[in-house]
Parts: C-alpha cells; sequence; structure tokens
C-alpha cells in the first residue's frame, strides 16, 4: 500500500454553497502523502507543530492556534516514487490511471464488471453538469513554470474516469452502483471538466499555500470537492486531502456537503495503476474515521488490502485479511468506510458511510447525489488566473448556474485593456496574453446569456507581476519564405520573415517583443530591418522583410521589454539570385455576362535547390485578356490588363474581374530583375449582353387638362434565368402629340428602387402617344414600352361674383369662386386666373379693373373702383384646358 497520511483541519474562509455566508468551522483532517522523513517538528513548510494534535502533530501556518486544532501527521513517500523528480510529459502521457487495475481487481474477484471501456475517458452524464454537489477537477501549475494542460488534457481526463472506475467497481462488491459526481463537459457522452489554473509563484510550496491560492480565485464552493493535480515535484508531497473526523451518520456530515474541499496530488504520482487520486477523493468524502473498527489514529485502516490501508504512523500493525486484488478497491470486507449496503446494526448501517456520500451517484437520497437546491436565476462567479506574467498566456473560467430547464446560449468575454488577446471569447474557459508591456491590472468581464434571454455580467482583475521581476529569457526562431536555416532568396525581392518568440523557461509564446533581423553583406555593417511587434502566439506581425541584391547572412532578433531580455537568433546564409517561379490559375466561370464579377485564384512558387517549394510572397502578377484585331492589314493581339493582384504570405492570390467583352484569359508575372517571367492560361471567357424587362401601366388615360397622372413599373435586368434590379437607373415618361414631326414632350421621370421599382407622377398637359423610355448603358439595352394614347378633356367653368353696393369712385372689395368639370362632378378649380371688367351703361368698351387667381379651395378676392355706372363681372378666358366663363353681373349706381 502506498505509505503515509495523517490528520489535521480545514483551510480558513470556506463559504456554504448557495448560502454565500461564512461556514462553521469544524475540525477536519489533511492526509498527506510522500513526505521524504517523519516530520517531527516545524522544519516541513507550511505545517507547524501544536501540543493539541498530540505526539508529532502538526498545523498548518494558516490555522495555527485554531481550535480546535487542525492535525496533521506525515510519512514516508511510498516505496519506488522519487518526489524531487517531476514526471516527464511523454512518461505522464503512457500512464492509463486506475481503470485497468480496478477492473482486473473486480474480475478476479468474481464481481461482475459494469459496462464501459476502461480506457475511455467518459464519466457519466448527470443534470447539466454542473448543478448540485460535484466534484471539480483541477489541473494547477505556478505562473512562470511550464503549463501543460493542452499536452496532458486528455490524460488527466482519464485518471479521472479511472476514480470513478475505482468507486464503481468498489460498490459492485456490494451490489450497488456508484459513480463519482464529476463537474463535466458534453451531453450523452460526458468527460470530467478539468480547469486550467495558473496560481503565483511560491503557491505550490505546500498544501496551505495551494488552498489559500485556489480560495483567492474564488474556489470555495460547499457544493465542491476540488481534486487537484498540481504540476509539481520536489515538495515532498504525492498527495494530501482534507477530511473532517466526524463520524456521525446521516446527511448533515460535514464532509457531505456544504464545507469546501480540497486533495492534492503532485505530479510524480499522476495517473498510477492504485490510484492516488482516488485515495485522496476517498478522504474528501470523509474516510477512514478513527472510530471505524480497523482504523489508524491518522485517518487509515490496517485490514489489508486496501485502497486506505497501510502502516501510518507509529504502533501500527496490519492485518492481511483480503486478497491482494483488493489493493486496487475500496474498503476490505466492506465494513470500515464504503458500502453500498451495509448489514443493520453494523458499524456502517449507525455511522458515517462514504457509499451515502451525496458527491456520488447512487448516494446521497440514493437517486442523482443529492442538490444543494435549484437556483431560480441565472447566476455565474468568474476566476481569473493571476498574478499574470505580462507576454504569456493566463487562464480565466466562468462557472453557470442555470435554472432548470433553461441552457447557456451565450457567452461573452471583454477586457479592459484592448491590447490584449482572447483565444476564446466565447467559451467558459478562455486564456488572456497581453503584451509584456502591461502593468498593474485590468478588469475581465464575462456576459452570460440563458435561453430565457437573462443575461448577468460578471468582472474580475486580472492583476500583472511587477516589471521589476527577475528578468526572462527568451528563445528565437525564425523562417525565410515558410523555412528555417539557410535561405534562397529572389533578387531584390521583398522577401518575409517570420520570427517567433518563447518564453526559455516555459516554451510558451510571448506577447508584444519586438522582432528585428540583421542583415550583413560580406564585410559591410549589418543593415537592421525595423522592428514589428509580436502578437498572442508569439509571432512578429507583420512579416519583416529581406531584400537581398546579393548574398549576405541574416540574425534575427528581439529587443528586451517588460520581463523579457533581449536575444538573438542563429545566423544564416541568404543566397539571392534571380528565381523562376511556377504559377497556377484557375477560373470560377468561363461564361458570364456584361460586367458580372468573375473571380481568379491562383499560386505563385518556387523551387529551391533541395527540391522543396516555397510561397512567392508579395508580388504582383496580372490577370491578362487578349483579343484580336482587325484592321486593314494583318491582325493583332491586343492585350489588357484587367487586375494585378499581390500573391500573400502563401504565394496566393485572388482578384475579382467584371469582364465587359469576350477574350482569351491568362494569368502573367511579368520578367523582372527577381523572377523570370511565368504565365498560366485560363481560356476564353465569354460575355453576354443581358436583357432589359422594363413594365410599365398609367392609372388613366383620359383626363381634364393639368390633372397629374401616375405610372408605376419595374425594371430589371435580365441574365438567363436571373432577374436583378436596375437600382439607381432613370425611366422617363413622355408624350408625343399626333401629326407628322411632333416631338415627344417629357411628362416626367424617376429613379428605380433596391427593388427595382419606380413610380413616375407628373401633370398633363398634353395629348397624345403616352411611352415609357429607358435609356439604356454600356452593356445594358434601352427599353421603351408603350402605354397608349392620353387625351385631354376642357374643363367646363363656372364663376360666382358678390360684393357690397357698387358706386362710381368708391374702392370696395368683392369675391368669388371657380368650378371645373369634365367627365364626373363639378370640382375647385385652383390656380385658375380671374378678371374683372366694368360694363359702362352708356356701351363704351368694356374696363379691366383687376385680376385675380384662385386660391386652393377655388375663391378669389378682389378690389375694385368702377369710374362709371354699368356692372361688373369676373370673367375666365382664354386659359389653356379651361373654357370661357362669366359670371352674374354687380351692378355700379
Amino acid at each position: 500500500m502506498l505509505a503515509v497520511l495523517g490528520i489535521t483541519a480545514l483551510a480558513v474562509g470556506m463559504l456554504h454553497a448557495g448560502a454565500g455566508v461564512p461556514a462553521k468551522v469544524l475540525p477536519e483532517a489533511i492526509h498527506v502523502h510522500g513526505a521524504e522523513n517523519p516530520v517531527t517538528g516545524p522544519s516541513y513548510s507550511g505545517l507547524r507543530s501544536d501540543p493539541a494534535c498530540g505526539a508529532h502533530g502538526l498545523v498548518t501556518d494558516a490555522q495555527a492556534g485554531q481550535v480546535p486544532a487542525p492535525c496533521v501527521h506525515m510519512d514516508k513517500a511510498p516505496p519506488g516514487v522519487d518526489l524531487r523528480v517531476a514526471a516527464s510529459t511523454a512518461d505522464l502521457k503512457t500512464r492509463v490511471g486506475s481503470g485497468p487495475a480496478a477492473a482486473a481487481a473486480a474480475d478476479m474477484l468474481g464481481v461482475a464488471a459494469p459496462a464501459g471501456s476502461v480506457t475511455d475517458p467518459s464519466v457519466p452524464c448527470d443534470g447539466d453538469g454542473t448543478s448540485g454537489y460535484r466534484v471539480q477537477a483541477m489541473y494547477v501549475v505556478e505562473a512562470g513554470q511550464s503549463n501543460r494542460y493542452d499536452a496532458l488534457q486528455t490524460s488527466l481526463k482519464l485518471w479521472a474516469a479511472g476514480v470513478d472506475d475505482v468507486f464503481n467497481r468498489s460498490a459492485a462488491l456490494t451490489g450497488g452502483v456508484r459513480h463519482v459526481r464529476f463537474v463535466t463537459d458534453g451531453s450523452g457522452t460526458c468527460t470530467a471538466r478539468v480547469l486550467n489554473i495558473t496560481v503565483p509563484v511560491g503557491a505550490t510550496k505546500d498544501f496551505s499555500s495551494t488552498i489559500s491560492a485556489v480560495q483567492n480565485m474564488g474556489y470555495t464552493s460547499g457544493s465542491r470537492k476540488y481534486l487537484m493535480w498540481v504540476d509539481a515535484a520536489g515538495k515532498g508531497i504525492c498527495g494530501i486531502a482534507s477530511m473532517y473526523p466526524d463520524s456521525s451518520a446521516g446527511q448533515a456530515n460535514p464532509n457531505n456537503g456544504g464545507y469546501a474541499m480540497y486533495a492534492r496530488i503532485d505530479n510524480p504520482c499522476w495517473g498510477s495503476s492504485n490510484s492516488v487520486e482516488a485515495h485522496e477523493l476517498e478522504h474528501n468524502l470523509g474516510a477512514v474515521q478513527k472510530d471505524a473498527p480497523h482504523a489508524t489514529p491518522y485517518g487509515h485502516c490496517r485490514d489489508d488490502s486496501d485502497r486506505m490501508c497501510y502502516v501510518d504512523g507509529p504502533g501500527i500493525t496490519m492485518m492481511n485479511v483480503c486478497p491482494a486484488e483488493m489493493e486496487s478497491l475500496l474498503d476490505c470486507n466492506n465494513d470500515d468506510y464504503y458500502s453500498t449496503y451495509p448489514p443493520a446494526g453494523s458499524y456502517l448501517a449507525t455511522h458515517w458511510n462514504t457509499a451515502s456520500n451525496r458527491f456520488l451517484l447512487g448516494g446521497g437520497d440514493g437517486t442523482n447525489g443529492g442538490s444543494p437546491g435549484a437556483p431560480t436565476r441565472l447566476a455565474a462567479t468568474l476566476q481569473v488566473n493571476g498574478p499574470a506574467i505580462a507576454g504569456l498566456a493566463t487562464q480565466a473560467q466562468v462557472s453557470t448556474e442555470v435554472p432548470a430547464g433553461r441552457t447557456v446560449t451565450a457567452i461573452a468575454w471583454t477586457l479592459g485593456r484592448k491590447d490584449c488577446f482572447l483565444s476564446a471569447p466565447t467559451a467558459e474557459q478562455t486564456t488572456i496574453t497581453c503584451p509584456v508591456t502591461a502593468a498593474g491590472s485590468t478588469t475581465v468581464t464575462a456576459a452570460v446569456t440563458d435561453s430565457a434571454n437573462s443575461t448577468i455580467k460578471v468582472s474580475g482583475t486580472l492583476a500583472f507581476a511587477p516589471l521589476t521581476g527577475t528578468k526572462r529569457a527568451v528563445t528565437l526562431d525564425a523562417t525565410v519564405n515558410g523555412k528555417t536555416g539557410p535561405a534562397e532568396v529572389c533578387l531584390s525581392a521583398a522577401t518575409p520573415v517570420r520570427i517567433r518568440m518563447r518564453d526559455a523557461a516555459t516554451g510558451q509564446p510571448v506577447m508584444g517583443l519586438t522582432a528585428t533581423v540583421a542583415r550583413r553583406t560580406g564585410t559591410l555593417s549589418p543593415i537592421v530591418t525595423a522592428g514589428t511587434i509580436s502578437g498572442a502566439d508569439g509571432v512578429s506581425a507583420p512579416a519583416l522583410t529581406v531584400a537581398a541584391a546579393t548574398d549576405s547572412t541574416y540574425t534575427p532578433g528581439s529587443k528586451p521589454g517588460g520581463l523579457f531580455l533581449a536575444a538573438a537568433g542563429d545566423t544564416n546564409q541568404v543566397t539571392a539570385s534571380q528565381c523562376a517561379p511556377s504559377i497556377t490559375a484557375n477560373i470560377d466561370r468561363s461564361s458570364v455576362y456584361y460586367a458580372d464579377p468573375v473571380t481568379v485564384t491562383g499560386t505563385l512558387t518556387r523551387p529551391l535547390s533541395d527540391g522543396t517549394v516555397v510561397p512567392v510572397a508579395g508580388a504582383k502578377v496580372n490577370v491578362v485578356a487578349a483579343t484580336q484585331v482587325i484592321g486593314s492589314g494583318t491582325p493583332t493581339t491586343k492585350l489588357t490588363t484587367l487586375a494585378s493582384p499581390i500573391t500573400d504570405k502563401d504565394g496566393r492570390y485572388t482578384t475579382i474581374v467584371t469582364p465587359t467583352s469576350s477574350a482569351a484569359w491568362s494569368v502573367q508575372l511579368p520578367a523582372a530583375p527577381s523572377y523570370k517571367p511565368a504565365s498560366a492560361a485560363l481560356g476564353d471567357v465569354a460575355v453576354a449582353i443581358p436583357a432589359t424587362r422594363l413594365t410599365a401601366s398609367v392609372n388613366a388615360t383620359a383626363v381634364g387638362y393639368g390633372t397629374p397622372i401616375t405610372i408605376t413599373g419595374t425594371l430589371r435586368r435580365a441574365a438567363g434565368g436571373n432577374l436583378t434590379a436596375l437600382t439607381r437607373s432613370t425611366v422617363t415618361a413622355t408624350i408625343t402629340p399626333a401629326g407628322a414631326g411632333a416631338k415627344p414632350v417629357t411628362l416626367a421621370s424617376a429613379t428605380v428602387s433596391d427593388t427595382g421599382t419606380f413610380t413616375i407622377t407628373g401633370p398633363a398637359r398634353t395629348a397624345g402617344a403616352l411611352t415609357v423610355r429607358y435609356a439604356g448603358t454600356a452593356g445594358q439595352p434601352a427599353s421603351t414600352q408603350d402605354l397608349g394614347t392620353l387625351t385631354l378633356q376642357t374643363w367646363q367653368t363656372t364663376v360666382t361674383l358678390s360684393g357690397p353696393a357698387l358706386r362710381t369712385g368708391v374702392s370696395a372689395s368683392v369675391s368669388g369662386n371657380v368650378t371645373k368639370q369634365a367627365a364626373g362632378d363639378p370640382m375647385v378649380a385652383a390656380g385658375v386666373p380671374v378678371r374683372l371688367y366694368l360694363r359702362p351703361a352708356d356701351g363704351t368698351a368694356q374696363v379691366l379693373l383687376n385680376a385675380a387667381t384662385t386660391k386652393t379651395d377655388g375663391t378669389f378676392v378682389a378690389t375694385v373702383r368702377p369710374g362709371k355706372t354699368g356692372t361688373v363681372v369676373a370673367v375666365i378666358t382664354g386659359v389653356a384646358g379651361y373654357a370661357d366663363n362669366a359670371s352674374a353681373a354687380l351692378t355700379v349706381r
């Protein structure tokens, strides 16, 4: 059995899940695998002796003096494990965890193995994967150390599934089913969700420091047991976990939720076949209580073989009562801490039984593992790993609680600094990378929206390590035209140089450093190309360039910035010559209508002396149309450049051409000092003229003079079966009078809308043939639509006049109104000129007294001053479209 484990108490400041208030502090045991030597005093980092804990008893630094005392007992490391040596990534990837061993043990004990592959990282799905009491898996690494999360995430999930195998196959010994209730990702098929956590420098030196670090990040929920794979070695720890020394039966046991609990496994002990992870989690669940039938005083058992039994302190004598196969499973004889069906009256029937823990599926109330209460509103908490080293990536995580029946539909991360980079701005977990010059802190915000359109925003602070700290080395690698090592470049051509800058200690990309490249020709001093800044991937952007007119050398470099030192890469030879590129060309279609877009794509590459092919970036190629010109002599070929795209960093080019005539196309690279000419044929491109579709109708063709008429219609381009609006084109309505040589008169014009419709409105003052015309443009034929003959009717008029008694030589105001009538009812006649005349009684010629124009309601008012006796009348005469008429006379005395 793996050695060690002892007793201590909980970390301070944990919160009860859901309540959000400080939890009651209870005695708690902390069990540690792997101190190199027995600990007898305050020399072990993070632990101090305390009389309340008895001989060799210790407390954590964070809890020294607490009553009751949080006790710890330490023992030797397990045989064969050197805690001073970190496990390599390659080694860890070969470790399969405890699943195969647990399956083999169950098989040898004659227990029916549950379904499922022991090499599959999947674990049971339960609910939404987050609500309720759950085990939260974590990968934990110190800032500034190599973060191996991406490389080991699959292995971590497999080891978590192995922990589940240990618990479920152990439950099968007593005929039951239990699964670890992990926080999971997925639905249908789930895996344990493993958080990527970066803690401050020094936070992995001991368990107390690690607990404090993750608590400061917000991992304090009483509905979680935090199972931490800590990427550290040389700390004297294999595995360590917290446990409350409370054997009371029932769901109120403090090991059963309400208090955050923590377990830590350091990398030398990860993924072993006899799972250290399962051992530590079983402590978190409350095993082994000191009053159990075969308990040791230090939280273990002495009836081997058993996952939790070994000599963990002085005076312990082991009993070999169970077969060796039980070493991979829990609770020899199922009588000390884990049984799905304890006999009536037995210890586990009347005391704490970890198989009843609601962090196990089937535990708690026997169904889904229990729940701290269903959320009634959307809630979220945010954790940001820090302090971050400016220039390197750090992690951020948002955890959500969603009411029943809802799902998270959107997550949007935003940062207070606009120059930082988010790797996954819509995911629950993301990384944040800020430039090397970032200092102080910045705000990190996650907006979460659920399927009921409820939104919550949570914010945290990302702090940056002081820029006055220890400087960090940088490693560089450079490519010229995508190749490392000696470079063959095209004579005097701008050749891209990309420099990737990495933190030497961790291998992570560095953001915000300035990259340079120095080129030396012969014995001349180097020419330094202006620098560009590295992005979140550590690569300088845009690419630097080398333009060599002769053979030379180049040396990549980076300037110092933030916590990072200046660096220089290997010097390499650059050989310059006129290149002989090859060009490819493709066209998306070869038959089009006039000015329709045609997309031309292709690549420009060149061979190197070793036979490899590299892209030619930054070169201009021409899309050329060749047409035959036939004159009086021999036909000649006319070449027209249609477009001149520039190749990108991968030698690719794309351009859109809108041809207006048929021709043979090709793509050509002109001869230049840098390149020999190259070309690729695209073939014939046929251009057809589209048809014009004009429709129109008029609301009336027989109206009274000056009446507005309305013409509506559509104007569209017909390219095969595709009709599109001739937007912003002009359509004009004209009237051509009858008679030879008559010229058309414009009624009005209109502009075609985005949908292809138009409306023309204008007053009808000319009779004749009504026509709508589109004049056409280059590549779009004109079109005409005849709307028949427009006839005009003369308005019959009626004039009235009234006023006071008129006297000679006296001014007076008179008024009246004018109506008009054609085919329908009479209507007011607005804007009609009216003249007022005196018709003398002596028979002399009538005299014009005044004139007026009718208002919009057809009325008029005028002042008259007759000089003789007679009568005054209002007269309409000589008005185009209106019949003459006169009012009744007013007598002048």
